[in-house]
């Protein structure tokens, strides 16, 4: 394997046994659309050093053959956004067959973990920012520092945008659309209630507890407590003021703060009773049905789901709203990453890159955008008016201003789903308590960061 030790592959190859559904943020700040990011987190140089001679996209007529790409997109919005983007593609180059496999989250990084040890690697993959790091670790990803440095769409993509990308100085991704965390809430209901959407932690809580009528099948908060749910409790402990790893990677957590946060976070369903009894068997799919249906009054999502949840409830109902995350009473986080197109063993590096570049152009953001929520990457897109003139993105465009990439490390998707997750769910069937918790979840990470 390229670029791999044994001690890094054994490492890598045990996260294969699980993945992290894409949600979960380092405190770097994420510029707002246009303008580049204050000091940003470990971001590749304006002008990166070759490391290949760089070559520019060949004319249309000149590329033909087929290109495979790994996704993980499931929804009918998102495939929906997928059959338009390569629609346009096959418009721009005619002679270019693109073959789409579709890989379930929760298999994806045993699938591609096999194919890198026994063959059978994509021709170009979807990477998101969690998984990207052991994907390099493993020899996965081809090196891209050079084509992105010549690339006439770099100047629309900040630094920021590439720090998850970046490992050691080089690119292995470009960045296709954002997952900018936000929330949902019934607007009809909290009018109702007489209350005002929440902009803290407290005025959350209170929220949760005086939407909560059992006997209606009513709840004031649909919360992960399944797969992916630990990409939230995540963002909660941070919002505590306890970090996970430091600068240099290495474990960093608070055990006080963390504890607060699992206790805060944990009683909404074990002492106030305003999470659905379902909530250790409720993942994506069972929060969505649950916000759309009238059970629930408030979720954490992103934006890739307002297509999901508009079409439902209706855009112009009057029923839903969307919002920042509230402030937690150390910081005011929010997840903000970047879901990654990359190569890994393309047969021809010329058709791979006319495909990253066009999911890069800005009229195929707006088209993805259009189909499915996902935030664009590119900042050349903020001022078009079909983003402007909705109602529902000015939540997104404020959560830019401070939200920020998760933290992101060798280690760290399995870490959250097979040590954060099970731990919390524990707390919450009532087994062991929330320091104790987290005294499993700070083992873990110094387990996952040092081997």
């Amino acid at each position: 394997m390229t670029g791999l030790r044994r001690r890094d592959f054994l490492r890598t190859s045990a996260i294969a046994g699980g993945a992290l559904l894409v949600a979960a943020c380092s405190p770097g700040a994420v510029a707002p659309p246009g303008q580049s990011a204050a000091q940003p987190t470990a971001a590749p140089p304006a002008a990166a050093q070759p490391t290949q001679a760089a070559k520019p996209a060949a004319a249309p007529a000149n590329l033909s053959g087929s290109l495979g790409y790994w996704h993980t997109f499931t929804s009918q919005s998102e495939m929906s956004g997928l059959e338009k983007v390569t629609k346009t593609f096959s418009d721009k180059y005619p002679n270019i067959t693109i073959k789409s496999e579709n890989v379930p989250n929760a298999d994806f990084m045993a699938k591609f973990t096999l194919a890198v040890q026994g063959g059978g690697k994509p021709e170009t993959t979807m990477a998101s920012n969690v998984r990207l790091p052991d994907m390099v670790a493993m020899g996965g990803l081809k090196d891209m520092t050079a084509r992105v440095a010549a690339w006439d769409q770099r100047q629309y993509l900040p630094d920021s945008r590439f720090a998850d990308a970046t490992v050691d100085g080089k690119i292995y991704g470009v960045p296709s659309f954002a997952f900018v965390n936000w929330m949902y809430y019934r607007a009809d209901w909290f009018k109702e209630a007489g209350l005002q959407p929440p902009k803290t932690f407290d005025e959350f809580q209170n929220a949760a507890i005086k939407l909560t009528d059992p006997s209606k099948n009513r709840f004031g908060f649909g919360m992960r407590g399944a797969g992916g749910g630990e990409g939230l409790l995540i963002e909660v402990i941070r919002s505590f003021g306890s970090p996970i790893v430091d600068d240099k990677g290495q474990p960093a957590m608070d055990r006080q703060k963390a504890t607060d946060a699992v206790r805060w976070y944990s009683e909404l369903y074990t002492k106030y009773k305003a999470v659905p009894p379902s909530v250790t068997n409720d993942s994506f799919q069972q929060i969505m049905t649950g916000f759309t249906t009238g059970q629930t009054a408030m979720l954490w999502h992103h934006t890739g789901s307002l297509i999901d949840v508009s079409t439902a409830l209706g855009a112009d109902s009057g029923k839903f709203g969307t919002l920042a995350r509230p402030a937690g009473p150390a910081a005011h986080i929010a997840d903000v990453s970047y879901s990654y197109n990359s190569m890994s063993d393309p047969k021809n590096e010329d058709i791979a890159w006319a495909w990253l570049d066009h999911w890069a152009q800005p009229e195929t953001q707006i088209a993805f955008l259009e189909s499915t929520g996902y935030f664009p990457s590119s900042t050349k897109v903020v001022d078009d008016a079909r983003v402007q003139k909705n109602p529902y993105y000015g939540a997104a465009t404020e959560t830019l201003k401070f939200g920020g990439p998760p933290p992101a490390f060798a280690g760290s998707s399995n870490w959250g789903l097979t040590v954060v997750l099970p731990a919390f769910q524990r707390v919450l069937l009532a087994e062991i308590k929330p320091e104790d918790a987290v005294d499993i979840m700070m083992k873990g990470l110094d387990k996952a960061v040092k081997g």
